[in-house]
């Protein structure tokens, strides 16, 4: 997850499997400003939690996180910058949102975080989840620190164009880890240059890894017509409400890199209409078969 580093992050182990997913009724997660008058933790109406600095998250583990400030937030929750009391480990703890809607997808990415933490993410470059634990029914991710994303380093740099050399190592680790989804029968669903994060620029330079599986899915449960992808790296078959596969990922990461080259996204559409439309100047029109088959061609043909 995203933040400064400094940390000792890497003493971390990962939780056992079987505890990283919280009861069958759990309820999920967001985000707000950490700056609250008032000095006290709160839920607002959407099911958000609202932190103040320096408050105390406890984990049914016996580890407490003291809030040190806001990183992000997501569709599904917020991260916030964390140390864990006791040590000198840096953490990046990802609160999910308690309202209805987002409770089941936020179920399906700790299931989905469990089954990663059999594999070994230094290897398949996946940022590490240490454990997941209930604050006042909320669902709390607790992840290794990570530097910086590839897009506030772009933003860093002006949107410079990176060079060749840079770039392919980059690619070389995200392929890794779509990869091992791939024969996990898992999909990404939200691969974009905000969810790879640089690991420590200043002593691995462009070694990076994956993170964000709040979107993420099992290939046998895909639901055709969803919500999906980032505009700007969203693949034909969600745009046009086709059955998708691991795929999808691949277009993303082929607009990542587009976009690591130019220094600008390769397909900046305003809307699906505008975004279907850069596709088709660039590429043509999708197979035949696939308009017959697909449910939203209507709206774009």
């Amino acid at each position: 997850m995203n933040g400064g580093s400094g940390t000792s992050a890497a003493m971390m182990k990962p939780m056992p499997v079987q505890q990283m997913l919280p009861p069958s009724n759990a309820t999920v997660l967001s985000h707000q400003s950490t700056k609250q008058s008032n000095h006290k933790s709160r839920q607002s109406t959407e099911g958000e939690y609202q932190l103040i600095k320096n408050e105390v998250l406890s984990s049914s583990y016996g580890n407490q996180y003291e809030v040190l400030e806001f990183l992000g937030k997501g569709t599904f929750g917020q991260v916030v910058k964390a140390w864990k009391k006791g040590t000198n480990e840096i953490v990046a703890i990802k609160i999910l949102k308690k309202h209805p809607s987002y409770a089941r997808q936020g179920q399906i990415e700790v299931s989905i975080l469990s089954r990663l933490s059999n594999e070994n993410a230094e290897e398949f470059n996946f940022v590490r989840a240490y454990e997941c634990f209930q604050h006042k029914n909320h669902t709390c991710l607790v992840f290794e620190m990570l530097e910086q994303n590839l897009y506030d380093f772009l933003k860093q740099n002006k949107f410079t164009p990176l060079p060749l050399s840079s770039i392919r190592p980059i690619v070389q680790q995200v392929l890794t880890a779509l990869l091992k989804l791939k024969q996990l029968e898992l999909i990404h669903a939200d691969l974009k240059p905000e969810n790879i994060m640089l690991v420590d620029p200043a002593n691995q330079p462009f070694r990076v890894k994956v993170i964000d599986f709040g979107s993420a899915s099992h290939r046998s449960k895909a639901v055709t017509n969803t919500y999906l992808q980032s505009r700007y790296y969203r693949a034909p078959e969600i745009i046009l409400g086709l059955a998708f596969r691991e795929a999808i990922d691949m277009w993303s990461l082929g607009c990542v890199i587009a976009e690591l080259f130019l220094g600008w996204p390769l397909y900046p559409g305003s809307s699906e209409y505008d975004q279907m439309r850069f596709i088709v100047q660039t590429q043509g029109l999708p197979p035949a078969q696939m308009l017959a088959d697909a449910a939203k061609t209507h709206r774009f043909l």
